[in-house]
């Protein structure tokens, strides 16, 4: 892992599109907890920190695997 993939950070843009979400669900997410919070750069500038929002979604995915495991076994068979 190079300094450049531990330090690459993401404009909203970016992470919207990376997620398929809203702008404003990312923000609404920020404030209620459930998505990293942005650094602030400047008084208008945010960003993310790439690795935070790949953290977020493999721990989304493990928390997904971790329901499916719990689901009654003809749900888990149907997906």
């Amino acid at each position: 892992m190079s300094a450049r993939d531990t330090l690459e950070l993401l404009t909203i843009d970016e992470v919207a599109e990376l997620l398929g979400l809203k702008k404003w669900t990312i923000r609404r997410k920020v404030r209620d907890g459930s998505f990293p919070a942005p650094i602030r750069l400047s008084e208008q500038t945010n960003r993310w920190r790439a690795r935070d929002v790949e953290a977020w979604l493999q721990a989304l995915a493990e928390k997904g695997d971790a329901k499916k495991k719990q689901a009654p076994i003809w749900l888990r068979e149907a997906s």
